[in-house]
């Protein structure tokens, strides 16, 4: 399926470019899934200079980059969908902001790591303080999480389920703080 695709991509054969925009996507896609990440990351580039790329593509692209070890690469990629939320005037998501993250621990820039981290929900903070042994911030962190509590009427529970889907981690971190 993959050769047809590149092949009517490249015969000259022009359905139009909202679909040649559908066929780059899959074959960006696919590629992923089969772990050529030089071919996803072709794809989704195309995809991103033509201004046909979703969140979808940049993070496809930024994690093939990942995948690769190619932080720096990554990093570009990630920090690009993060600006892109505070431009828009946005909360960036949860993922992008784990991803560029990661992409900072990788690449050796510790303190922009911590930046980033420092940018998650504050249950996030916490959990990911506790994962790593972290503690320079955790005072703070347990602070504002009891304030988020207090908000709530004193009911940890409450505070622990002000967004959608609290996982079960989250919650014993609520508890931690009560």
């Amino acid at each position: 399926i993959i050769e047809h695709m590149e092949g009517m991509l490249n015969s000259g054969f022009s359905p139009g470019p909202a679909a040649q925009n559908q066929f780059r996507k899959a074959l960006m896609t696919a590629y992923f899934g089969q772990k050529n990440y030089a071919q996803a990351i072709k794809y989704g580039n195309d995809l991103i200079k033509a201004g046909a790329a979703d969140g979808d593509v940049y993070t496809v692209v930024g994690q093939a980059y990942y995948q690769q070890k190619n932080y720096g690469e990554a990093v570009k990629i990630f920090n690009d969908r993060v600006s892109a939320a505070e431009k828009a005037n946005r909360k960036p998501e949860r993922n992008e902001l784990t991803l560029l993250y990661s992409a900072h621990e990788k690449a050796g820039n510790a303190e922009a790591a911590v930046e980033e981290w420092r940018e998650l929900p504050i249950r996030e903070r916490i959990t990911h303080a506790l994962v790593k042994g972290i503690d320079s911030q955790i005072e703070a962190d347990t602070e504002i999480l009891r304030a988020e509590i207090d908000a709530a009427d004193g009911d940890p529970i409450d505070a622990c389920t002000l967004d959608d889907g609290a996982a079960p981690t989250d919650m014993a971190i609520c508890m931690l703080a009560d």
